[in-house]
């Protein structure tokens, strides 16, 4: 923000750098302004004297300059239009959609945004290119993808463009540049042939029910990586997966032990279409004892988040959510505004088939995080959204990964957390009450319950098949 002298003039650089009593606060710091009289402003004073508030030169408006005259509304318009037209300065129609997208945003922080370079380049690149913009012309920009999907999901949420999978989209991306590293192309097209028909088909069958996740996409790419290695390493050993003995897969799995099990499901579809044969990678073994946390330090964890100590509200909420109802970071970051409940008797959460009561004061912050309805995102609108959690991306929600980095800071392990808040509740409660409440499978709630020991799991069968036995009627 530029340094002003009381009638306007830029204060030069060697007069803003020097540490002089502030005339208001009196604190010895930089001086970034001059009163009526000359006197010396720090940054924070000076922002809050009138002073600093000067009429725009294009609209008008009293408010604190940005640069040039200009208010930071008009100095957003003149960098935009800049960026996004051509060279007579005028925005193709095309254009025009994105244009008033980006208007909607904060003003301020969009022009703090537009000071990297990245952005620049990204609107520059749209200015060059023709035709309206799509999700394929945004695909085919070369640009770094974390600015582009920032824009894209801006678009989105302003209704430039139709909502998409991304996740699935960058898998179909991803795919072919994965698979171009296998040298042999019949073993390449098998490859290709596991992740289309295994992963990809199920994905997309899927897609219109429930988009693709970020775990998803995560097992899908960390098993075709898995596949690829596994072929190369055949190659190098002499051999091909059609030709590759139990042998071959044996001294496979003898070095990187967890690693090497991830190609299991490619090595059993391929023995299923017949590219293999007769081998087997078996299931990795799994350590015999749970990870989970002493009794007392999640009753410690859940003081620490109810007393707050400076914890920001999305943190909280999102930590009692894991530590009181054994729900996960995947399910915490998606879950809406419409599932949190206000009767006169209290707030609910709609977790599962049931709402669920929610104990103070997690009522009180879910309430909280209601009311804040802005969101965090840099483009674009960023309040009108359905999330109880939004993200930085415009429309979307927090990350479960973000949530994730978020607890790890305070000490909080999200699985073996949920692992020991799952056991207790199994202890106490019976698995068809878990299931209706928490959102858990029955097959799943009756086998936490039995692992808490629990004499309820016979009484949650028994309902479960009463139940069944109903619909059947």
């Amino acid at each position: 923000m530029a340094v002003r002298l009381p009638d306007g003039a830029l204060l030069c650089g060697s007069c803003s750098r020097v540490k002089v009593p502030c005339h208001v606060c009196g604190h010895v710091r930089f001086c970034k302004g001059r009163g009526p009289n000359g006197e010396a402003l720090c940054r924070v004073c000076y922002a809050k004297h009138p002073i600093a508030r000067r009429n725009c030169v294009q609209c008008g408006v009293l408010e604190r300059l940005y640069h040039h005259g200009l208010c930071n509304p008009c100095a957003l318009d003149r960098q935009l239009t800049g960026l996004l037209g051509g060279p007579d300065g005028t925005v193709r129609p095309d254009l025009e959609p994105v244009l008033q997208c980006l208007h909607r945003g904060d003003p301020l922080t969009l022009l703090y945004w537009l000071r990297k370079p990245v952005p620049r380049q990204l609107l520059s690149a749209l200015a060059v290119a023709t035709g309206p913009v799509t999700h394929e012309v945004l695909d085919r920009l070369q640009q770094p993808v974390k600015a582009v999907r920032h824009l894209r999901a801006a678009l989105v949420a302003d209704g430039v463009l139709p909502a998409r999978d991304e996740h699935l989209a960058e898998l179909e991306r991803w795919l072919p540049r994965a698979v171009a590293r296998i040298e042999d192309p019949s073993e390449r097209q098998v490859v290709r042939g596991f992740a289309t028909w295994h992963h990809l088909h199920r994905l997309r069958r899927n897609t219109g029910k429930q988009p693709v996740t970020l775990h998803q996409a995560v097992v899908v790419r960390r098993e075709v990586k898995a596949a690829i290695q596994l072929v190369a390493w055949l190659r190098v050993r002499g051999t091909s997966l059609a030709a590759c003995t139990q042998h071959d897969i044996d001294d496979w799995l003898a070095t990187d032990l967890w690693v090497r099990y991830v190609a299991r499901t490619f090595v059993a579809w391929s023995v299923r279409n017949r590219h293999a044969h007769r081998v087997v990678i078996p299931a990795p073994p799994r350590d015999a004892s749970m990870a989970l946390i002493e009794h007392d330090q999640r009753w410690g964890h859940i003081r620490r988040l109810v007393n707050g100590d400076g914890i920001d509200t999305t943190t909280r909420v999102a930590g009692l959510l894991l530590l009181l109802l054994a729900q996960p970071l995947s399910r915490i970051s998606l879950i809406r505004v419409d599932q949190v409940i206000q009767t006169s008797d209290g707030v609910s959460l709609t977790l599962a088939a049931y709402p669920t009561d929610l104990p103070p004061p997690l009522d009180d912050l879910v309430l909280e995080l209601v009311r804040q309805r802005h969101g965090n995102s840099t483009l674009g609108r960023s309040d009108d959204h359905p999330w109880l959690f939004p993200g930085t991306a415009g429309g979307q929600p927090i990350s479960s990964r973000q949530l994730m980095r978020k607890l790890t800071a305070l000490g909080i392990r999200a699985r073996p957390a949920r692992n020991t808040t799952l056991m207790e509740l199994s202890a106490e409660l019976p698995a068809v009450v878990l299931s209706r409440l928490l959102g858990l499978h029955i097959s799943r709630a009756e086998k936490w319950t039995r692992e808490a020991g629990s004499t309820r799991a016979d009484y949650a069968a028994e309902l479960s098949h009463r139940k069944a036995l109903r619909k059947s009627q």
